[in-house]
């Protein structure tokens, strides 16, 4: 099972039956992407959820050096973006051109919450 096919799932309990078949959830694909990163290229927060479950390492990189973080927050997908912060994604992370978070997604604001944890927020909202 390659990477772009669990990423690229629409049901997060199919993505979760391949789990359970022992898939590797890092695996890679041609162009260095986990099925993190093409999940969340493809804004499926409930298969990042799944895959996040099982472990999937949310600070993986592509060849071209993005992250899930990366590719979520250009698109962004804020809830996403703090789903993976919540699960220790680096929120120092650049791509191999050197383009980090604020680059790809200049609104993006970083809170600490009363907890510590970083929290999204755009526009002066904070995603919860």
């Amino acid at each position: 099972i390659n990477a772009e096919y669990m990423g690229g799932c629409k049901d997060a309990d199919a993505a979760v039956l391949l789990l359970e078949a022992r898939a590797d959830v890092d695996a890679r694909n041609v162009w260095g992407d986990t099925a993190l990163i093409c999940a969340a290229a493809a804004h499926e927060t409930a298969v990042c959820e799944a895959l996040i479950r099982y472990a999937a390492d949310v600070n993986k990189r592509s060849l071209s050096g993005h992250s899930a973080l990366l590719l979520a927050a250009q698109a962004n997908a804020w809830d996403l973006c703090q789903l993976l912060l919540d699960a220790k994604a680096d929120i120092a992370v650049r791509t191999r051109s050197g383009m980090g978070l604020k680059d790809v997604a200049p609104n993006l604001a970083l809170q600490v919450d009363a907890h510590g944890a970083l929290r999204v927020a755009i526009a002066g909202r904070t995603c919860s």
